[in-house]
């Protein structure tokens, strides 16, 4: 059963003069999050081909580092002026 749907698609796109082709894709949607578990974004891009309308998805990991702490500007100020009066 499930065959058949596809010989009756590849007939349909045929006799509509899809011919076979390299497919050429796009950018079709993109979707990121944080995996707190291995401490990555994720982001799962779909592409789309021109030509057949055929989804591929990628994933792909980007390691993010923990952010710096910040001193405060006006803390750190007050320390350089009180080493200079030393």
């Amino acid at each position: 059963m499930r065959l058949s749907f596809f010989v009756q698609r590849k007939e349909k796109l045929m006799s509509q003069g899809l011919k076979p082709h390299h497919h050429q894709y796009f950018e079709y949607g993109i979707k990121s999050r944080y995996d707190a578990e291995r401490g990555v974004m994720v982001r799962n891009v779909t592409y789309m081909c021109m030509i057949c309308g055929r989804l591929t998805h990628e994933r792909y990991e980007d390691y993010v580092p923990p952010p710096k702490e910040k001193k405060p500007k006006a803390l750190m100020r007050y320390r350089s002026r009180h080493r200079e009066a030393q």
